[in-house]
Formats: C-alpha cells, structure tokens, sequence
C-alpha cells in the first residue's frame, strides 16, 4: 500500500464485524484488518486515494454519511432511502444470510421462507436481527402481518445476538452466514447453535459514497479498481490470504 494518494484521502466509516472487519494485535500495536478491510485498502489505492479508517457505530456512520462528514461506507446494501443520499459502487461481495437457532430446537429450521411463516403465525418466538444491516423485505412483510406472534429484537452485531441466542434468551435469530458461523466457532458455540442458510435470499454488498461529499468520478474510479482487483486474481488473493487463514485458526481452536 506504499503508492502515493493522486486524488487525495477518503475518510470511510469502519466497525469492528468479524471476519470482515476486526482489530488484532502485532507487537503491541492494534491495526485494523480482515476480508473486508483489506479489500478496500487495495481498491482505493488501486484507485489513487489513501483510506483513512474511522471507527463508528453502524447508525452513527450513516447519520455521517449522510451529512457528509463521511465520504464513504463498506458492506452496504443498496434500498430506494439510502440511494437519496449516496451513490454506490457495483458489487464486490455476494453475502448469504442464515437462520441461527439453538442445538436442541424442535422442529428444526428448514430455511423455507414458508417455515417461518408458519412457526411465526403459531408460536410466540424471541427472534433476533442486526440493526443496520440487510433484512429482506419477504422477512419484514412477515413481521408486519397482524397473526404475527413474533417477538422481534435488535442488536448491533453477530456476537450479541448469538450470545443471547446462547443463552437462551433468544429462540431464532437471522444474521451474516459467514460472520455468525465466525462467532460460533471463536466462541465455542458449535455444540449449542444450529445454522440453516436461508433458502429465499442473499444480498450483495456495495461501497455507499456521500452525496454530500463526494463525486460520480470517485465512484468510477472505486469501480473500476474493483473490476481490476476482479480481473487480476488480488480479490482472490486477499480472500486466500486474510480470510482462508482467520477460519483455519478458528477451527483449529
């Protein structure tokens, strides 16, 4: 990452959400990292920007994005709201997301769309999301019908909702495929937490850029570094080189 900046820095919101984006540790010092993290740093190289990364909350960051006091935002799903006030990159993740549920849970989840429509119109659920992040609108139309029994909760990340879910405190909860099954494994949770992909849907994941603050020329620059990232096998080395490696060390625990 040593090429020098040509059209100056891009301050871009960032959260700890593992494997994508976390914190760790190399002789003392804490640098940020992960699949999503690194991938981005590339691009906007690739690009002619240097990234400055700022450490906010997922609402606090839209609510900048918005303003215009952050330039850019990752791992964001493109909705009708969010395109009054940003522009968006093309897709450079594809995330699928799953239903978590406790070990012993009977029935077992399916994944079906028409399970959950059953089950929410007969039983009274402590059902789990994460705030901020992408629920298909076949899920919220399901929340919102008058027979639903369901008792729906918000957390701000995997961890929170897997630990509740852990605990008992949740009965159903639907997160990131990849980052749920991460904290299932870091935190031990393999022999109390079933997962079942989600048969009706998956979502792509986007660079949100501020309308406020920055330009459709940024925009196709980011673009086309992610194309050529694409192209020329770094988005597939990244992946083997950041990602493959956080898995393998999970597991191995």
């Amino acid at each position: 990452y040593g090429s020098p900046p040509i059209h100056g820095t891009v301050t871009m919101g960032w959260h700890s959400h593992f494997p994508y984006q976390y914190e760790k540790s190399l002789r003392g010092q804490k640098t940020q990292t992960g699949l999503d993290t690194e991938l981005m740093r590339l691009a906007f190289e690739r690009a002619g920007y240097r990234l400055q990364l700022v450490e906010r909350d997922w609402d606090t960051a839209l609510k900048e994005l918005k303003a215009g006091q952050l330039q850019a935002l990752s791992l964001g799903s493109r909705t009708p709201e969010r395109d009054e006030f940003a522009y968006f990159s093309r897709p450079y993740l594809t995330l699928s997301l799953a239903i978590f549920y406790p070990h012993k849970s009977s029935p077992r989840w399916t994944g079906e769309l028409t399970q959950l429509n059953e089950r929410f119109r007969s039983e009274k659920l402590r059902f789990g999301y994460g705030r901020g992040y992408f629920i298909p609108d076949e899920l919220v139309k399901l929340l919102k019908e008058p027979g639903c029994l369901v008792q729906a909760e918000q957390r701000s990340f995997e961890v929170d909702l897997l630990n509740d879910l852990a605990s008992g405190r949740l009965d159903l909860v639907v997160a990131d495929e990849l980052a749920g099954r991460s904290q299932i494994l870091r935190n031990g949770w393999s022999n109390r937490i079933d997962v079942q992909r989600a048969s009706w849907t998956s979502q792509t994941a986007h660079i949100m850029f501020s309308k406020a603050s920055t330009s459709p020329e940024m925009v196709e620059r980011v673009d086309e570094a992610l194309q050529s990232l694409e192209s020329d096998g770094s988005k597939a080395a990244v992946t083997r080189g950041i990602h493959y490696p956080t898995l393998l060390t999970l597991l191995t625990r």
